[in-house]
């Protein structure tokens, strides 16, 4: 199960940003849950657990409630998060189903703990054991339990607030475009052309706290156009 209170608060001034749109009262866009064969050993593939997640996100959210799929976050290489929902705060959740491989979870654990503020794994029971090893206290964890019916959520631990969110990654996740706004924002002029890691160093200082860095990360990426921000999904 999903924690549904953070999805719920302040939900009529939210607006989420995009890759997949998910839409709280209509679940006709939805995949349909994977079914085992009769007589056959059934293992989970990403798409079952994506399914169920998406559909637990739309049952929170207050039309027309919005997150992201594959959500690229800094680090070298292609670390993208599974789904990402952006509030007023950045929470992602990576999805491992029997068909997934634990191998690249440790370096997710080190990127994704670098912008998010909030982070779920959401497991196939079959990786349980092995992936509690691997993921901080602070991570939720939601156990992906296959049955006839196909893919079942059943939330063990709820994600706490990750405390070491680094203030120069989170600002890696806006567009130039978006930095050159935010800076003008601040007073600074003459940034147009200034390169994107000058900007995020001048906006990190200028910044009064972790919190006001925070809100304008937030609500930069809910404020992207939404043509720009969807990819086919």
């Amino acid at each position: 199960m999903i924690p549904n209170d953070w999805l719920r608060s302040e939900a009529a001034e939210l607006r989420y940003v995009v890759v997949l749109e998910i839409v709280a009262d209509s679940h006709r866009q939805f995949r349909p849950l994977a079914k085992p064969d009769a007589g056959a050993p059934w293992r989970s593939r990403d798409c079952d657990l994506r399914s169920a997640v998406r559909r637990e996100i739309a049952e929170c959210l207050a039309p027309p409630g919005i997150a992201m799929e594959e959500f690229w976050v800094p680090g070298g290489g292609d670390n993208r998060a599974d789904i990402a929902v952006v509030d007023t705060k950045v929470r992602g959740f990576e999805l491992k189903s029997a068909s997934d491989s634990l191998a690249r979870l440790p370096s997710q654990v080190t990127a994704f703990g670098r912008v998010f503020d909030f982070m779920t794994l959401v497991a196939d029971s079959s990786h349980l054991q092995a992936a509690e090893i691997l993921v901080p206290g602070w991570w939720g964890i939601t156990e992906a339990c296959a049955g006839q019916n196909g893919v079942t959520l059943r939330q063990l631990r709820e994600p706490g607030e990750n405390p070491e969110v680094d203030r120069i990654a989170r600002l890696m996740l806006l567009w130039h475009c978006d930095l050159v706004d935010v800076a003008s924002q601040f007073g600074l002029t003459r940034v147009e052309r200034m390169p994107k890691a000058r900007l995020r160093e001048l906006l990190s200082n200028a910044a009064a706290d972790t919190g006001t860095l925070d809100d304008i990360v937030a609500t930069a990426l809910r404020s992207r156009p939404r043509a720009k921000a969807a990819l086919a999904s």
